[in-house]
């Protein structure tokens, strides 16, 4: 169907942008990732092992180290060069293992240089941090503008097919509905206005007025018959010379001839009343002074005689 398929195309491009959107954050992060797992394994190793190098030299207090400060300081040493990241680590990792020897034999001037190469190896470490950080920001605030630009993008294709299907679809509908509650009203001429575009909906709204126009041109058809039918029930009526009245089950005078006017106009109505009732209420006892024709559930048609309505009189009745 199409209309079906339309539904499963704006669906669908709701759900592309979705996924796009959530794909895009998943890059995101997951680029964000290697330079946060950069900085905690290589550079804050780094940064530690300096500072363990620097405890075992102040631990010898200008004295020849002993042997545990020593195999502190070598493992602190194999830490660090386990983890150089920068270009420039190496060499000033290379100048700390030449002079490590004499500074840990209590060489001042060793000392200083070694102590003097620890720090610029932790102020490398440092600017590394401080450059991966900003790469990190500057990373999630593109991928926090990406997210936006997809979201943004799902949004208009989301007012493009809310406004899509609000013209093609709902407001079609409502136009169906509005158009079948008039006619479920009485409201035998209203019809649906073009505003289904082509497809299925234009199909269903020709197809509802041609049924709609079908439905009028029938009523029309019964209300010429009933006028006809109502003609000449009084024709028929007119030619009774006593008072004649249609009577329905509830006891309502639909018809009557001019005689049936005269007597009610003169005077006769309680007598006429009077009668009806008698037939309309159990156990339906038909007046002595008129004849009754029941016609089933339509009612009764009675007949006095000629100047006889509402009396009790023994004069003779008149049959239809």
């Amino acid at each position: 169907m199409e209309l079906r398929r339309t539904l499963m195309i704006a669906i669908g491009a709701l759900v592309l942008v979705h996924l796009a959107t959530s794909f895009g954050a998943i890059t995101v992060l997951t680029r964000m990732s290697p330079a946060i797992e950069q900085i905690i394994d290589k550079n804050v190793a780094s940064i530690e092992s300096g500072k363990d190098m620097l405890i075992a030299l102040a631990l010898s207090r200008g004295e020849p180290a002993s042997e545990t400060q020593r195999a502190a300081f070598e493992r602190a040493l194999a830490t660090a060069r386990d983890n150089v990241s920068e270009s420039d680590e190496a060499a000033v990792l290379d100048e700390i293992a030449a002079s490590k020897d004499a500074a840990l034999d209590g060489d001042g001037r060793a000392l200083a240089r070694v102590v003097a190469r620890i720090n610029h190896l932790s102020a490398v470490n440092q600017r590394a941090i401080r450059r991966i950080d900003r790469e990190a920001k500057q990373l999630a605030i593109a991928g926090a503008w990406w997210a936006v630009l997809l979201a943004a993008v799902g949004l208009v294709v989301g007012l493009v097919i809310v406004r899509q299907t609000s013209v093609g679809i709902l407001a079609p509908i409502g136009e169906l509905y509005s158009t079948l509650e008039c006619a479920r009203t009485g409201e035998h001429l209203r019809r649906c206005k073009p505003v289904a575009p082509t497809g299925e909906l234009k199909r269903i709204f020709e197809d509802i007025n041609a049924l709609l126009d079908e439905r009028a041109r029938n009523h029309q058809s019964l209300d010429s018959t009933t006028a006809v039918d109502r003609a000449a029930l009084v024709a028929l009526l007119e030619r009774l010379d006593g008072p004649t009245f249609v009577v329905d089950p509830k006891g309502r005078i639909l018809a009557t001839n001019e005689a049936g006017l005269n007597a009610m106009h003169e005077g006769d109505v309680d007598g006429i009343g009077k009668a009806i009732e008698g037939i309309v209420r159990p156990p339906h006892d038909k007046p002595k002074n008129a004849d009754v024709i029941d016609v089933g559930r339509s009612g009764w048609i009675l007949t006095f005689a000629a100047n006889g309505a509402g009396t009790d009189s023994d004069a003779p009745d008149m049959n239809l």
